[in-house]
């Protein structure tokens, strides 16, 4: 699993290098907005699933250079082989 979200992590990158940050429809999309996720937070437990929720999720995946891939990489390889052999790889996940 870990290699699988290291890969994920790279394609998302690479895909998104072709857009300046400021402009980019992947950073206006599925950046993490507190304000926004916390809209969606405050509502009742059943009206959690928006889109706007969903960016606590896809912000895992976003990074604005590659010196910031490559330290969220390093620190998944460091500590996620631990807690992925501790957890297994579907909890993990």
């Amino acid at each position: 699993m870990l290699i699988g979200i290291a890969l994920v992590s790279i394609g998302f990158f690479i895909l998104q290098l072709g857009s300046e940050p400021a402009e980019s429809l992947w950073l206006q999309r599925m950046a993490f907005i507190p304000a926004a996720v916390m809209e969606v937070l405050i509502q009742p437990w059943s009206q959690w699933f928006q889109a706007e929720a969903l960016r606590l999720f896809w912000a895992l995946f976003l990074h604005l250079e590659w010196l910031h891939l490559l330290g969220n990489l390093a620190y998944l390889w460091v500590f996620g082989i631990t807690v992925e052999r501790a957890v297994g790889h579907w909890r993990f996940l």
